[in-house]
Protein backbone atom coordinates (compact mmCIF):
# COMPACT_ATOMS: atom_id res chain seq x y z
CA UNK A 1 0.00 0.00 0.00
CA UNK A 2 2.99 2.29 0.53
CA UNK A 3 4.55 1.70 -2.47
CA UNK A 4 1.39 1.82 -4.42
CA UNK A 5 1.02 5.81 -2.46
CA UNK A 6 4.62 6.86 -3.21
CA UNK A 7 3.79 5.79 -6.65
CA UNK A 8 1.38 7.93 -6.97
CA UNK A 9 2.81 10.76 -5.40
CA UNK A 10 5.62 10.34 -7.55
CA UNK A 11 3.73 10.20 -10.56
CA UNK A 12 1.45 13.14 -9.44
CA UNK A 13 4.91 15.21 -9.33
CA UNK A 14 5.79 13.83 -12.34
CA UNK A 15 2.63 15.68 -14.23
CA UNK A 16 2.98 19.23 -11.51
CA UNK A 17 6.18 19.28 -13.71
CA UNK A 18 5.08 18.30 -16.89
CA UNK A 19 2.38 21.11 -16.64
CA UNK A 20 4.50 23.83 -14.74
CA UNK A 21 7.28 23.44 -17.33
CA UNK A 22 5.88 21.98 -20.80
CA UNK A 23 5.83 25.52 -22.72
CA UNK A 24 9.48 25.84 -21.67
CA UNK A 25 11.75 24.90 -25.04
CA UNK A 26 14.27 21.93 -24.26
CA UNK A 27 17.50 23.81 -25.97
CA UNK A 28 18.87 27.37 -25.53
CA UNK A 29 17.00 30.01 -27.22
CA UNK A 30 17.47 34.06 -27.75
CA UNK A 31 14.66 36.18 -28.87
CA UNK A 32 14.32 39.02 -30.38
CA UNK A 33 12.47 42.07 -32.29
CA UNK A 34 12.42 41.56 -35.75
CA UNK A 35 11.15 43.82 -38.83
CA UNK A 36 12.05 41.68 -41.64
CA UNK A 37 8.02 41.15 -42.15
CA UNK A 38 7.49 44.59 -42.76
CA UNK A 39 6.36 44.71 -39.12
CA UNK A 40 7.74 44.25 -35.77
CA UNK A 41 7.19 40.51 -34.47
CA UNK A 42 8.83 38.68 -32.06
CA UNK A 43 11.33 36.08 -33.18
CA UNK A 44 13.43 33.14 -31.59
CA UNK A 45 16.68 31.53 -32.52
CA UNK A 46 19.23 29.11 -31.61
CA UNK A 47 21.90 30.85 -29.59
CA UNK A 48 24.14 30.33 -33.09
CA UNK A 49 21.60 31.95 -34.76
CA UNK A 50 20.23 28.95 -36.52
CA UNK A 51 16.19 28.20 -36.96
CA UNK A 52 14.94 31.89 -36.76
CA UNK A 53 11.05 31.93 -36.60
CA UNK A 54 8.44 34.26 -35.45
CA UNK A 55 7.13 33.27 -32.11
CA UNK A 56 3.68 34.31 -32.56
CA UNK A 57 2.96 35.00 -36.55
CA UNK A 58 1.21 37.95 -37.26
CA UNK A 59 1.04 39.62 -33.89
CA UNK A 60 2.46 42.84 -33.71
CA UNK A 61 5.13 43.23 -31.14
CA UNK A 62 8.74 44.22 -30.19
CA UNK A 63 10.77 44.51 -26.96
CA UNK A 64 10.71 40.73 -25.85
CA UNK A 65 11.93 39.58 -22.33
CA UNK A 66 12.16 36.37 -21.68
CA UNK A 67 10.84 34.83 -18.33
CA UNK A 68 13.49 32.82 -16.10
CA UNK A 69 11.60 29.92 -16.06
CA UNK A 70 11.44 29.67 -19.47
CA UNK A 71 7.65 29.23 -20.02
CA UNK A 72 6.61 32.75 -20.91
CA UNK A 73 7.79 36.04 -23.15
CA UNK A 74 6.26 39.19 -22.08
CA UNK A 75 6.92 42.28 -24.38
CA UNK A 76 4.80 45.49 -25.65
CA UNK A 77 2.79 45.88 -28.46
CA UNK A 78 0.41 48.65 -29.58
CA UNK A 79 -2.58 46.25 -30.68
CA UNK A 80 -1.86 42.91 -29.95
CA UNK A 81 -5.47 43.00 -28.54
CA UNK A 82 -8.01 45.00 -29.53
CA UNK A 83 -5.47 48.01 -30.67
CA UNK A 84 -4.89 49.00 -26.53
CA UNK A 85 -1.12 49.97 -25.90
CA UNK A 86 0.16 47.58 -23.19
CA UNK A 87 2.86 45.35 -21.68
CA UNK A 88 2.00 41.60 -23.03
CA UNK A 89 2.67 38.47 -21.94
CA UNK A 90 2.48 34.83 -23.95
CA UNK A 91 3.60 31.42 -23.88
CA UNK A 92 6.97 30.86 -25.04
CA UNK A 93 5.19 29.02 -27.92
CA UNK A 94 2.86 32.32 -28.87
CA UNK A 95 -0.09 30.82 -27.44
CA UNK A 96 -2.17 32.70 -24.91
CA UNK A 97 -1.02 36.04 -25.59
CA UNK A 98 -2.48 37.83 -22.55
CA UNK A 99 -2.46 41.71 -21.74
CA UNK A 100 -0.78 42.38 -18.12
CA UNK A 101 -0.38 46.49 -17.65
CA UNK A 102 -1.96 49.34 -20.27
CA UNK A 103 0.29 51.98 -20.68
CA UNK A 104 3.34 52.76 -22.41
CA UNK A 105 6.91 51.26 -21.52
CA UNK A 106 9.39 49.56 -23.76
CA UNK A 107 11.84 49.05 -20.50
CA UNK A 108 10.61 45.46 -18.44
CA UNK A 109 12.23 42.76 -16.66
CA UNK A 110 11.09 39.57 -15.07
CA UNK A 111 11.72 39.15 -11.81
CA UNK A 112 13.64 36.12 -10.90
CA UNK A 113 11.08 33.72 -9.83
CA UNK A 114 9.09 34.54 -12.72
CA UNK A 115 5.94 36.20 -11.27
CA UNK A 116 6.64 40.01 -11.97
CA UNK A 117 7.72 42.38 -13.74
CA UNK A 118 9.41 45.38 -12.86
CA UNK A 119 8.42 47.89 -15.51
CA UNK A 120 9.58 52.00 -16.64
CA UNK A 121 6.07 53.21 -17.66
CA UNK A 122 5.58 56.76 -19.34
CA UNK A 123 2.83 57.90 -17.36
CA UNK A 124 0.33 60.94 -18.05
CA UNK A 125 0.25 63.93 -15.42
CA UNK A 126 -3.24 63.10 -14.81
CA UNK A 127 -2.44 58.93 -13.84
CA UNK A 128 0.94 60.95 -11.87
CA UNK A 129 0.25 62.06 -8.19
CA UNK A 130 0.74 65.93 -8.51
CA UNK A 131 2.81 66.15 -5.13
CA UNK A 132 5.07 63.95 -6.99
CA UNK A 133 6.80 65.38 -9.84
CA UNK A 134 9.49 63.65 -12.15
CA UNK A 135 12.71 64.46 -11.99
CA UNK A 136 14.25 66.73 -14.81
CA UNK A 137 14.38 64.80 -18.05
CA UNK A 138 12.34 61.41 -16.76
CA UNK A 139 9.05 61.09 -17.87
CA UNK A 140 8.68 57.61 -16.12
CA UNK A 141 8.09 55.89 -12.98
CA UNK A 142 9.23 52.42 -12.12
CA UNK A 143 6.80 49.65 -10.67
CA UNK A 144 6.42 45.88 -10.18
CA UNK A 145 3.29 44.67 -11.61
CA UNK A 146 2.02 40.85 -10.70
CA UNK A 147 1.80 39.16 -14.19
CA UNK A 148 -1.31 37.17 -13.10
CA UNK A 149 -3.20 39.77 -11.67
CA UNK A 150 -1.86 42.84 -13.34
CA UNK A 151 -1.59 44.93 -10.17
CA UNK A 152 0.84 47.31 -10.16
CA UNK A 153 3.20 48.81 -6.83
CA UNK A 154 4.95 51.57 -8.02
CA UNK A 155 8.43 52.13 -5.92
CA UNK A 156 9.59 55.91 -7.67
CA UNK A 157 6.83 58.28 -7.20
CA UNK A 158 8.46 60.21 -4.64
CA UNK A 159 12.06 59.70 -5.44
CA UNK A 160 11.53 61.51 -9.23
CA UNK A 161 10.60 58.65 -11.35
CA UNK A 162 13.65 56.51 -13.45
CA UNK A 163 14.53 54.38 -16.26
CA UNK A 164 15.57 51.12 -17.16
CA UNK A 165 15.12 48.81 -14.30
CA UNK A 166 17.17 45.30 -13.78
CA UNK A 167 16.59 43.22 -11.22
CA UNK A 168 19.28 41.21 -8.98
CA UNK A 169 19.63 37.16 -8.94
CA UNK A 170 18.27 36.99 -5.31
CA UNK A 171 15.67 39.26 -6.37
CA UNK A 172 16.18 41.93 -3.50
CA UNK A 173 17.53 44.94 -5.10
CA UNK A 174 16.54 46.86 -8.42
CA UNK A 175 19.40 49.07 -10.25
CA UNK A 176 17.38 51.79 -12.47
CA UNK A 177 18.57 55.10 -13.81
CA UNK A 178 17.74 58.32 -11.88
CA UNK A 179 19.19 61.86 -11.00
CA UNK A 180 19.36 62.30 -7.13
CA UNK A 181 20.21 65.92 -5.74
CA UNK A 182 21.29 66.78 -9.76
CA UNK A 183 23.30 63.71 -9.65
CA UNK A 184 22.72 61.49 -12.49
CA UNK A 185 23.54 57.79 -13.23
CA UNK A 186 22.77 54.25 -11.37
CA UNK A 187 21.56 54.14 -8.31
CA UNK A 188 19.75 50.97 -6.54
CA UNK A 189 17.01 50.52 -4.78
CA UNK A 190 15.49 47.82 -2.74
CA UNK A 191 12.57 45.88 -4.37
CA UNK A 192 10.11 47.77 -1.84
CA UNK A 193 11.19 50.90 -3.60
CA UNK A 194 13.61 52.32 -0.60
CA UNK A 195 17.01 53.89 -2.40
CA UNK A 196 20.36 52.64 -0.92
CA UNK A 197 23.39 53.97 -2.79
CA UNK A 198 24.16 55.84 -6.39
CA UNK A 199 26.50 53.06 -8.06
CA UNK A 200 28.17 54.90 -10.78
CA UNK A 201 31.42 57.13 -10.11
CA UNK A 202 30.17 59.36 -13.31
CA UNK A 203 30.26 63.20 -13.12
CA UNK A 204 26.14 64.43 -13.99
CA UNK A 205 25.52 64.06 -17.29
CA UNK A 206 29.05 63.01 -18.85
CA UNK A 207 27.18 59.91 -19.82
CA UNK A 208 23.93 59.01 -20.78
CA UNK A 209 22.77 55.39 -19.70
CA UNK A 210 20.64 53.16 -20.99
CA UNK A 211 19.94 49.13 -21.06
CA UNK A 212 21.00 48.14 -17.76
CA UNK A 213 21.29 44.24 -17.62
CA UNK A 214 22.23 43.01 -13.95
CA UNK A 215 24.54 39.59 -14.20
CA UNK A 216 23.56 36.09 -13.41
CA UNK A 217 26.02 35.63 -10.71
CA UNK A 218 25.00 39.38 -9.52
CA UNK A 219 28.61 40.64 -9.55
CA UNK A 220 28.22 43.02 -12.41
CA UNK A 221 25.39 45.34 -14.01
CA UNK A 222 26.30 45.70 -18.15
CA UNK A 223 24.72 48.92 -19.70
CA UNK A 224 24.92 50.82 -22.71
CA UNK A 225 26.17 54.29 -22.40
CA UNK A 226 26.68 57.31 -24.85
CA UNK A 227 29.09 59.91 -23.32
CA UNK A 228 28.94 63.31 -24.04
CA UNK A 229 31.09 64.49 -27.63
CA UNK A 230 31.33 60.23 -28.03
CA UNK A 231 30.80 59.05 -31.18
CA UNK A 232 28.45 56.33 -30.03
CA UNK A 233 26.87 53.71 -27.37
CA UNK A 234 29.07 51.34 -26.41
CA UNK A 235 28.73 48.73 -24.20
CA UNK A 236 30.11 49.10 -20.48
CA UNK A 237 30.18 47.12 -17.52
CA UNK A 238 30.58 48.36 -13.79
CA UNK A 239 31.06 45.67 -10.93
CA UNK A 240 28.48 46.09 -8.47
CA UNK A 241 30.33 46.64 -5.08
CA UNK A 242 33.26 48.62 -5.91
CA UNK A 243 32.25 50.72 -8.64
CA UNK A 244 34.73 49.79 -11.10
CA UNK A 245 33.99 50.50 -14.85
CA UNK A 246 35.45 48.59 -17.91
CA UNK A 247 34.40 49.22 -21.66
CA UNK A 248 33.49 45.96 -23.45
CA UNK A 249 32.84 47.74 -26.98
CA UNK A 250 35.45 50.50 -28.54
CA UNK A 251 34.32 51.17 -32.15
CA UNK A 252 33.26 53.99 -33.98
CA UNK A 253 32.71 52.57 -36.59
CA UNK A 254 29.60 50.51 -34.57
CA UNK A 255 26.79 51.25 -32.05
CA UNK A 256 25.86 48.14 -29.44
CA UNK A 257 23.35 48.49 -26.94
CA UNK A 258 20.69 45.93 -25.41
CA UNK A 259 23.08 44.33 -23.53
CA UNK A 260 21.78 40.67 -22.81
CA UNK A 261 23.57 37.90 -20.72
CA UNK A 262 23.65 34.50 -21.27
CA UNK A 263 22.02 32.58 -18.20
CA UNK A 264 25.81 31.02 -17.36
CA UNK A 265 27.19 34.66 -17.47
CA UNK A 266 30.03 33.78 -19.94
CA UNK A 267 27.69 35.10 -23.12
CA UNK A 268 26.65 38.92 -23.81
CA UNK A 269 24.19 39.15 -26.45
CA UNK A 270 23.81 42.61 -27.87
CA UNK A 271 22.14 45.03 -30.76
CA UNK A 272 24.65 46.05 -32.98
CA UNK A 273 24.38 48.73 -35.36
CA UNK A 274 26.80 48.68 -38.49
CA UNK A 275 26.27 50.15 -41.55
CA UNK A 276 22.47 51.69 -41.26
CA UNK A 277 21.60 47.65 -40.24
CA UNK A 278 20.88 46.29 -36.73
CA UNK A 279 21.36 43.08 -36.16
CA UNK A 280 22.00 40.50 -32.96
CA UNK A 281 25.22 39.97 -32.33
CA UNK A 282 27.06 37.86 -29.60
CA UNK A 283 30.33 37.96 -27.59
CA UNK A 284 32.50 36.62 -24.66
CA UNK A 285 31.87 38.42 -21.30
CA UNK A 286 34.92 40.50 -21.60
CA UNK A 287 34.08 41.76 -24.78
CA UNK A 288 35.99 39.51 -27.20
CA UNK A 289 34.90 36.94 -30.13
CA UNK A 290 32.12 38.62 -31.79
CA UNK A 291 29.67 36.87 -33.77
CA UNK A 292 26.15 38.56 -36.02
CA UNK A 293 23.83 35.80 -35.31
CA UNK A 294 21.36 37.76 -37.73
CA UNK A 295 21.01 39.44 -40.90
CA UNK A 296 19.36 41.83 -42.51
CA UNK A 297 18.13 46.05 -41.65
CA UNK A 298 16.35 45.64 -38.40
CA UNK A 299 16.74 42.72 -35.35
CA UNK A 300 16.98 44.29 -32.22
CA UNK A 301 16.76 43.53 -28.64
CA UNK A 302 17.79 40.02 -27.71
CA UNK A 303 16.61 37.97 -24.53
CA UNK A 304 18.26 34.70 -23.71
CA UNK A 305 16.63 31.55 -22.08
CA UNK A 306 18.33 28.28 -21.44
CA UNK A 307 16.93 25.09 -19.92
CA UNK A 308 20.11 24.88 -17.38
CA UNK A 309 18.96 28.08 -15.75
CA UNK A 310 18.51 27.29 -12.22
CA UNK A 311 14.74 28.14 -10.73
CA UNK A 312 14.31 27.57 -7.66
CA UNK A 313 11.08 25.66 -6.73
CA UNK A 314 8.83 25.88 -3.08
CA UNK A 315 6.31 23.47 -2.50
CA UNK A 316 3.28 24.70 -1.24
CA UNK A 317 4.18 23.95 2.63
CA UNK A 318 7.12 26.39 2.01
CA UNK A 319 9.63 23.89 3.52
CA UNK A 320 11.06 21.90 0.57
CA UNK A 321 13.41 23.98 -1.92
CA UNK A 322 14.89 22.65 -5.28
CA UNK A 323 16.57 23.51 -7.91
CA UNK A 324 15.20 22.56 -11.41
CA UNK A 325 18.42 22.73 -13.18
CA UNK A 326 20.17 20.21 -10.87
CA UNK A 327 16.82 18.01 -11.10
CA UNK A 328 16.99 17.57 -14.70
CA UNK A 329 21.02 16.84 -14.76
CA UNK A 330 19.96 13.62 -11.51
Amino acid sequence: MRLMKRGLIAISLVMLWGNAWGQAPHKAQIAFMSARNGFGEIFSMDTDGKNQRPVAAGIVGGYPAWSPDGRRIAFYSTNAIEGVEAIYVMDADGANVRLVYEGYSLEFEWSPDSKQLVAAVLRSAEERPPEFPPAKGLKADIGVVEVDSGEMRWLTEETGGGSDPTWSPDGRRIAYVTEQDEVYGIYVMSAAGVIERRLTPIPPFACHIYDLAWSPDGREIAYSCRKVRDCTKRIYVMEVELGRVRRLTDDCAIEDSHAAWSPDGKKIAVTTRRDGARNIEVMNANGTEREQLTHGANNAHPTWYAPSYPVTSVTSSGKLATTWGELKKN
